[in-house]
């Protein structure tokens, strides 16, 4: 879940485990596994539907431009495994034209969580480090904390020695630590920077 700075609040509806009888379906009969938007007055409407494989992740952007979503679906050796963005309108609307990968995890683990820093650098929880064939590969990408910058490069990777990597959130009063879940273990690490505050809206 992701709040922009006119309050509207994205969510995604991932497939995973045995939800036969709790699916969305398009009028073709389609499972949807979408990204909504519930707006400030309560309305809640689909803004993805079928342009991501599996929806996990969502989190706009600092600049309040983008929505970046990630695209994982770990449980099929073809299934999705990459960090989309699409612009954002103010009244959360997307721009579906505009889907840009940034990033593609090949045959490794996809993306999960992700949070960013005061700067708007992306850090997104994915990787394994151990093979879980047929569906999961430890390279090309193993287990940790993936950095990119506002533009969508690649900066770096924080290594993580446990699978599997799943989420990270700034802490602490000063927002210098970076949180990370995985395997059943908290670690934390001490960054230069403080993580970013997406709402509320900063005041000019």
């Amino acid at each position: 879940m992701t709040v922009d700075a006119a309050g509207n609040i994205f969510f995604s509806d991932p497939r995973y485990g045995d939800r036969e009888s709790m699916e969305m379906r398009d009028a073709s009969g389609r499972a949807i596994e979408g990204v909504y938007c519930i707006r400030p007055n309560g309305t809640v409407d689909r803004v993805i539907t079928h342009e991501v494989d599996r929806p996990n992740g969502v989190l706009v952007s600092a600049d309040d431009s983008f929505l970046y979503v990630a695209d994982n679906n770990n449980n099929q050796s073809d299934g999705a495994r990459k960090l989309w963005r699409f612009d954002k309108e103010v009244d959360g609307s997307l721009d579906i034209s505009s889907q840009k990968l940034i990033f593609d995890w090949k045959t490794s683990r996809g993306p999960d969580g992700m949070t960013q820093d005061a700067l708007g650098r992306i850090y997104v929880a994915a990787g394994v480090n151990r093979n879980k064939l047929p569906h999961e590969t430890r390279l090309p990408y193993p287990a940790g904390i993936f950095v990119f910058s506002p533009s969508g490069e690649w900066l770096g990777h924080l290594p993580i020695p446990h699978d599997e990597v799943t989420n990270c959130a700034f802490g602490d009063p000063d927002l210098r630590t970076l949180y990370i879940t995985a395997g059943g273990h908290l670690w934390t690490i001490r960054t230069a920077y403080a993580g970013g505050i997406p709402w509320p809206a900063p005041t000019p």
